[in-house]
């Protein structure tokens, strides 16, 4: 016989009281990581002179509850061998938000 022969198991009490878990709760909002530009269905929004103009814009754009991405162009990368934040920016948003994002982006310009 074990060391554990002869115990009754005590069933299991959760914080609530219950002998069953809670339900899962709802991520918030700081729980959830952010889509990638893959998963969000970004499309090009438009070009930018470097990383420091497109963080304004997608800042702008968040802030109006647009999720934003950018990455550099072909060039840029030719140009900067890939090191320096310079050269030509691709702006890219998610495509059901494309139209609103051309409109902020027109009146802020």
């Amino acid at each position: 016989m074990g060391p554990l022969a002869g115990l009754t198991r005590v069933p299991r009490r959760y914080s609530s009281g219950a002998q069953s878990p809670p339900p899962p709760r709802e991520k918030t909002l700081a729980q959830t990581k952010p889509l990638t530009l893959r998963e969000m269905g970004a499309v090009p929004l438009t070009v930018v002179h470097d990383e420091m103009e497109a963080e304004v814009i997608c800042g702008m754009l968040r802030t109006n509850g647009i999720e934003c991405g950018y990455r550099k162009t072909d060039m840029a990368g030719a140009w900067t061998v890939g090191f320096a934040t310079g050269g030509p920016t691709e702006l890219l948003v998610d495509e059901t938000k494309l139209d609103k994002a051309r409109e902020l982006l027109r009146r802020h310009r």
